[in-house]
């Protein structure tokens, strides 16, 4: 006599083995896409993180640079006279002002570091000393967007 209790359908279990191996694959699949991701945002952010370090050091020779040259002008010396002694690279924004000192420092393409130096009778001292993000693009430009009407 056959018992029908005792005998297992082999159909039903290879559906359920190709549907978990379907399954893990898929699953191992987005693992490696996640963590790809991830690895290029950790790399994007010790990008910035270094050239916001790099701006940093250049900050840093700016003050020495301007500290020297308000020792060589002495105590009178006009905001204008200091900056040009310093001899600041070209690449960097600077401005005179009455008694202050205005140097930007480009980060990246969207942020600078903004240092604000204020003269007075004993020295220089730092008054600012920050990163600034900037906007990017203009908002003045006319978008051409399809109003649904079709013109010949």
């Amino acid at each position: 006599m056959n018992d029908s209790r005792s005998h297992m359908n082999i159909g039903a279990a290879s559906v359920i083995l190709l549907i978990t191996v379907f399954a893990l694959t898929v699953f191992a699949v987005l693992s490696i896409r996640a963590s790809y991701n991830e690895r290029g945002m950790a790399q994007r952010g010790r990008d910035a993180v270094e050239r916001y370090y790099e701006a940093d050091v250049r900050a840093e020779e700016i003050y020495g640079r301007l500290l020297a040259a308000r020792r060589e002008a002495g105590d009178g010396a006009a905001a204008q006279e200091i900056l040009s002694l310093a001899e600041i690279p070209a690449d960097i924004l600077t401005q005179a002002e009455e008694n202050l000192i205005v140097c930007e420092i480009a980060v990246d393409h969207n942020r600078t570091l903004r240092l604000v130096f204020e003269l007075s009778k004993t020295g220089l001292s730092v008054k600012e000393w920050r990163l600034v993000s900037g906007t990017s693009g203009t908002y003045g430009e006319e978008i051409d967007i399809w109003d649904g009407i079709f013109t010949e």
